[in-house]
């Protein structure tokens, strides 16, 4: 995902995830999470999913800035995880085993997306260094992941179209 990302982006030079020591510190995320969680509590119902992106948009102060995500926005990018076989490398370009789980630093950059430079440690002053195999022809192609909105049961549509706001059956007239 990231070597699409950096790949398509015309102003990115390089992406550096830096991963969280396991039971350590507290990050704007949890802070976030715990003001939206919150706002959530104080609102009295929430009917569709739609709605959700307002009351996280207006919890704080200093309004968030929410991207509501579309069918179209949502991409595939399994087939082409497989085609680079990234997880298959299993050994680093000095001989050394890779341990996936336990990075705490990765980068990669436009001058050369097939290779992954990582860190064991935030205290480390060099990268291990990845070289993905080498594919000739390779297609780096992203497709979507759905050809179509989502779809709900009819029984169910039907259901929820019978129902008032507050989710109370509405009588059907007969």
């Amino acid at each position: 995902m990231l070597i699409d990302c950096i790949n398509k982006a015309k102003n990115i030079e390089e992406v550096v995830i830096f991963y969280f020591e396991t039971n350590h510190g507290q990050s704007e995320g949890d802070s976030i999470h715990s003001v939206v969680e919150r706002a959530l509590k104080r609102v009295k119902e929430i009917v569709t999913p739609s709605q959700l992106s307002g009351v996280i948009r207006l919890a704080s102060k200093k309004p968030y800035h929410v991207v509501d995500v579309d069918t179209n926005s949502i991409q595939d990018f399994k087939e082409l995880s497989q085609t680079l076989a990234i997880l298959r490398v299993r050994l680093t370009d000095a001989g050394a085993e890779i341990r996936w789980p336990d990075f705490k630093q990765m980068k990669i950059t436009k001058q050369n997306t097939k290779v992954i430079y990582f860190k064991y440690s935030h205290t480390e002053e060099d990268f291990h260094v990845i070289s993905l195999p080498s594919r000739r022809n390779l297609s780096l192609s992203v497709h979507q992941a759905y050809a179509n909105p989502p779809s709900i049961a009819e029984t169910k549509y039907t259901d929820l179209m019978l129902r008032d706001v507050s989710g109370n059956q509405v009588s059907s007239g007969c």
